[in-house]
């Protein structure tokens, strides 16, 4: 059974549930409570597996593009390293041909 089935019929389960009750016909109310439970959570189950899948994929994606910066971080400081290293070098030059 699918997890729409399961919703279906849940569906129709909560109804009849709805007319049970208006009619105070309370003697079938607990067996078409316990029919429709199991229903319930097998509809939900699935759905809920999914939402954790689309979370998964989500975090993934958020995961790469923190990767990502990090690395861009990473080259930049390089890069400002690599200035500064021959901005001492330069300014070092410069102090040395005043004397």
């Amino acid at each position: 059974m699918t997890s729409q089935d399961a919703l279906t019929i849940a569906v129709s389960l909560t109804d009849e549930i709805l007319v049970v009750l208006d009619n105070q016909n309370l003697d079938r109310l607990s067996e078409l409570e316990a029919k429709r439970e199991p229903l319930i959570r097998h509809a939900f189950e699935q759905s809920v597996h999914h939402i954790d899948e689309i979370k998964a994929a989500y975090l993934q994606k958020l995961n790469h593009q923190v990767i990502e910066k990090l690395l861009k971080m990473k080259q930049s400081t390089k890069y400002q390293i690599k200035n500064i290293n021959h901005g001492t070098k330069a300014a070092q030059a410069y102090q040395g041909n005043q004397f």
